[in-house]
């Protein structure tokens, strides 16, 4: 849409609000919770738009967009880097001490800004954060709602995808534990229209899991599993109770095909991409002992697999060497 004239405009007009005439930074009272996390995040990506839009914008809008970032990282967060709900810029007095289950939101912004100017040392900043998440498993996020958990885990979700981290990962296995436990036996987990957050926040945590592999058509006894090696190559298991036959399907790079951006920077409710097919690229299949070549586009038609019951096939997927 941003190519669309009227909605950059728009995109524009916004960005010369808050970052040239009430820049958020120089208010009284700054929100880093919702949905103040969400205008720090919406102006990281007006940024972005102008840096490739309007570099005359662009450098007009990136001194205060710098000072936005210095000024929620120098006074919105704790000595491990959680940030605060709220803040006065102006007197650096913590207005909301409780930690927001937002902190990631506010990082995606920071992250962008980071990887659009070159600045290492906000990329260091998320770094950080994640490295020391393991400190506050346990933490009641908005009173240890469901709502809370599952905004904190998305957070870090799409962080961990930029920038992987141990601790950041087994914090957010456990959290995931901490969210499946609030869901009832009839598959409510608190009866509101949170419960849509929560349930898009374990598929986001699913997808992590299969790398963003799936099995078409699905079932409820399927399972399927994936990491990625050192060497890049992805390794897939995938298992069933009962006979199957089906394809294993992967990723594309949605950023790129559907979404037409310059990179995939971190932006908020996204579902992070993980093991993406490109068409044009050859890859390496091996399923079992057999080894085969196929294209990119071959790929993404899927890999028909038949697994007899309580069956298990290990799939592993390389881009071939030039």
């Amino acid at each position: 849409q941003s190519r669309n004239p009227k909605y950059k405009e728009f995109a524009f007009r916004i960005g010369d609000y808050f970052l040239l005439y009430h820049p958020p930074h120089k208010s009284e009272y700054l929100q880093l919770d919702d949905h103040g996390c969400e205008v720090i995040g919406g102006l990281a990506e007006v940024y972005l738009l102008a840096k490739y839009e309007d570099e005359s914008r662009y450098q007009k809008w990136k001194n205060e967009m710098h000072n936005l970032i210095d000024t929620i990282l120098k006074l919105g967060r704790n000595e491990k880097g959680l940030f605060y709900e709220a803040i006065n810029p102006q007197t650096g007095k913590i207005k909301r001490d409780a930690l927001t289950d937002n902190w990631g939101y506010n990082y995606n912004a920071v992250a962008t800004v980071g990887f659009i100017d070159g600045e290492e040392r906000y990329l260091n900043e998320v770094k950080f954060v994640l490295d020391n998440l393991l400190e506050f498993k346990d933490y009641p996020w908005e009173g240890d709602g469901a709502d809370g958990l599952a905004d904190s885990l998305e957070g870090a979700l799409n962080l961990i995808n930029r920038f992987p981290s141990e601790p950041a990962s087994i914090w957010a296995d456990y959290t995931a534990e901490r969210l499946l436990k609030k869901q009832r036996p009839s598959g409510i987990i608190e009866g509101w229209y949170g419960d849509g957050n929560s349930a898009r926040t374990m598929l986001m945590y699913a997808l992590w899991k299969s790398q963003g592999c799936y099995l078409e058509p699905w079932r409820a006894d399927l399972g399927v599993g994936a990491i990625r090696c050192e060497d890049g190559a992805l390794n897939v298991i995938v298992a069933s109770e009962w006979k199957w036959n089906g394809k294993l399907m992967f990723d594309i790079p949605r950023h790129k095909e559907n979404l037409k951006m310059p990179f995939d920077y971190p932006r908020l409710n996204q579902f992070p991409e993980w093991f993406t097919v490109v068409k044009n690229k050859i890859y390496i299949v091996r399923v079992n002992d057999r080894e085969d070549k196929v294209s990119g586009e071959q790929l993404l038609g899927g890999i028909p697999l038949s697994l007899t019951a309580n069956g298990k096939i290990q799939v592993r997927i390389i881009v071939a060497q030039d």
